[in-house]
C-alpha cells in the first residue's frame, strides 16, 4: 500500500521551513546596519530638536527617522544588487522602530523631571517647602556640589569632572523601571499578536510601507513599488515643494510655498472652525487605511464640533482648559469612556484566546501552538506579572499609596493598550489619549491625595505623559512585519 504523508503534516513541515529561512534576517550586516540606525536615532533626535531646532524626528508612529533610512536604504540596496535580503532589511527597521521613542520621549523626560525640582527651586515658587521634602532620594539626583546646575549649564572648568556619583543610582532604578516598562508592552503585545493577526486580522496600515519598500520581485533589484511612475508622482510633489521651500528656512526674504498652512472653514455657528492643512505624511498612511476606519476618523470629529457647538450655544459646561485633558474637560471625559470602552471591548472579544494563553502557559489541557511566538506564553503571562509587580513596587516606593499605584498603573495599562489598538487597526501617525492616567488619579482621589502622593505622581509623567511616541505600538508593527516574514 502506498503512503503519502498528510497534507496538514507537509504544511507544518512548509511553515518551519519558512521560518528558518526567515531567520537569516539576523545577520551580522543587519545587527550592524540596524545598530548603527539605533544611535543615529539616539543621537540625531535630541540634536535636531534641542540644538538646531529643526523637525522633531520620532514624533509619530513611523518616524521620519526610520522612514527615510528605510528609503536610502532600499536604494543602496538595488545599486549594491541586493546585498541585503529583505528579512534583513525589515531586521533593520525593526530595531529603528523600537527604538524611536526612546531619546524624547522617555530619556529626555526622565531627565527632565528628574533635574528640575532642585534646579527650578526659586523663592517664588516654594518648591524647597512645598516639594523637596516629599522627593525619593534614590530617584532624584543629589543636588549638592552643583550637579542640577551643571547639567544645564555645563561643566564651568575643564578640569572639573561630571558628577557622576549623583546620577548613578538614581538613574539605575529609572533603567529598571524602563526595561519593565518596555517588558512588560512586549509581553502585552504578544499574548494579543494572534488574535488581532490571525482572529480579528486588523490590517497594520504603517507596516505597508516597509513591506512595500522592501517586496522582492525576480530579476529586479529594485522592489515592484519604486518602478511605478505613480509613485514617483507621489514622491516627486511633496519632495519638491519641501525643497524649494528649504533656502526660506535660511533667508527668510525667499519666496516660500505655504504647505503646512491652515485653511479654517466654519462649518457648524458657536464651534471652532474645521481646521484643514495638507500634511503629506498622514495623507499617505490614512490612504492605506481602511475606508470605514478613514470615515470614521473625520465623521467622529465633525460629530466633536457639532458637541462644542452645542455646549458653547447652552454654556451648561466649562470649556477651560485642564492640564490633565486635551480638549475641554466635557469631551476630553466622553472621549475617555470611549477610550475604556473600546480597550475592554477589545479584550472582551480576545476572551477565548486569552484564556486558551493561560492554559498553556500553566501546562493545562487546550495548550496552543506558541513556538512561531517571540516569547513562549508561559515567559510572556510570567514575565509580564512578574513586571507589573516591579513597576507597582517602584510606583509604591516612590511614594504613591499602594491602592492609588494599583488605580494608576490600570489607567496607564489602558492607555498603551488602546493607543496600540488604534495604530494598529486605523494607521494613525499621530494619536495621544485623551485624558492622561495622572489625571485619572487626580479625578478619582482628590483632595485627598496630599502632598506625598502628588509629589510621587508627578514624576510618573517621565513615562506616561505624551502617549506619541509610546512602545506597545511599535512592538506590535515590528510582530507583523516578523510574522510577515516567516508566514507568507
Amino acid at each position: 500500500m502506498q503512503k503519502r504523508i498528510p497534507t496538514h503534516y507537509l504544511s507544518h513541515l512548509s511553515d518551519r521551513y519558512l521560518v528558518e529561512l526567515a531567520g537569516s534576517g539576523l545577520s551580522w550586516r543587519s545587527m550592524l546596519l540596524g545598530l548603527g540606525l539605533v544611535v543615529a536615532i539616539s543621537i540625531g533626535s535630541p540634536y535636531s530638536i534641542w540644538m538646531v531646532g529643526s523637525s522633531e524626528m520620532t514624533w509619530s508612529y513611523f518616524p521620519i527617522a526610520v522612514g527615510a533610512p528605510l528609503f536610502f536604504l532600499v536604494l543602496g540596496n538595488a545599486l549594491l544588487k541586493r546585498a541585503l535580503s529583505a528579512a534583513e532589511l525589515i531586521t533593520i527597521i525593526i530595531m529603528g522602530l523600537v527604538a524611536s521613542g526612546m531619546p524624547i520621549f522617555m530619556v529626555g523626560l526622565i531627565l527632565s523631571i528628574i533635574s528640575k525640582p532642585y534646579y527650578g527651586a526659586l523663592p517664588t515658587n516654594q518648591w524647597a517647602e512645598y516639594v523637596h521634602p516629599y522627593l525619593p532620594d534614590w530617584a532624584i539626583p543629589d543636588p549638592a556640589h552643583d550637579a542640577m546646575r551643571f547639567f544645564y549649564e555645563g561643566l564651568p572648568s575643564k578640569d572639573l569632572a561630571i558628577p557622576w556619583e549623583a546620577w548613578a543610582a538614581p538613574l539605575l532604578w529609572w533603567l529598571l523601571l524602563v526595561l519593565a516598562i518596555y517588558f512588560v508592552g512586549l509581553c502585552s503585545v504578544v499574548l494579543l499578536r494572534r488574535h488581532w493577526m490571525e482572529r480579528e486580522r486588523l490590517t497594520f496600515p504603517l507596516t505597508e510601507v516597509a513591506l512595500m519598500l522592501t517586496e522582492e520581485a525576480p530579476g529586479s533589484a529594485l522592489p515592484p513599488a519604486l518602478k511605478t511612475q505613480v509613485f514617483w508622482i507621489g514622491f516627486a510633489v511633496p519632495f519638491g515643494l519641501i525643497a524649494f521651500n528649504i533656502p526660506s528656512y535660511f533667508y527668510p526674504g525667499l519666496a516660500q510655498v505655504p504647505v503646512f498652512r491652515e485653511w479654517a472653514f466654519v462649518l457648524i455657528p458657536q464651534a471652532p472652525p474645521l481646521n484643514l492643512i495638507l500634511y503629506f505624511p498622514v495623507l499617505g498612511f490614512m490612504y492605506l487605511a481602511p475606508l470605514a476606519i478613514s470615515f470614521s476618523v473625520w465623521f467622529f470629529h465633525l460629530l466633536y464640533l457639532v458637541q462644542l457647538g452645542l455646549i458653547t450655544e447652552t454654556g451648561l459646561f466649562n470649556l477651560r482648559a485642564d492640564p490633565f485633558v486635551y480638549s475641554g474637560i466635557p469631551l476630553s471625559w466622553q472621549s475617555w469612556g470611549a477610550f475604556v470602552a473600546m480597550v475592554g471591548w477589545s479584550l472582551w472579544m480576545a476572551r477565548s484566546h486569552l484564556a486558551a494563553v493561560w492554559r498553556t502557559a500553566l501546562g493545562r489541557a487546550g495548550r496552543i501552538d506558541d513556538s512561531d511566538e517571540m516569547i513562549s506564553y508561559r515567559a510572556a503571562v510570567g514575565g509580564g506579572l512578574a513586571g507589573l509587580c516591579f513597576i507597582l513596587g517602584w510606583l509604591w516606593r516612590s511614594g504613591l499609596d499602594l491602592h492609588l499605584a494599583a488605580f494608576y498603573l490600570a489607567a496607564a495599562l489602558t492607555i498603551f493598550l488602546g493607543i496600540t489598538r488604534l495604530v494598529v487597526q486605523a494607521g494613525l501617525h499621530y494619536l495621544t489619549t485623551p485624558m492622561s492616567a495622572q489625571g485619572m488619579v487626580v479625578a478619582a482621589a482628590g483632595s485627598a491625595l496630599g502632598p506625598q502622593n502628588l509629589v510621587a505622581l508627578a514624576l510618573t509623567f517621565a513615562w506616561c505623559s505624551d502617549g506619541q511616541s509610546t512602545f506597545m505600538p511599535s512592538a506590535a508593527n515590528a510582530l507583523k512585519l516578523h510574522d510577515y516574514y516567516t508566514h507568507r
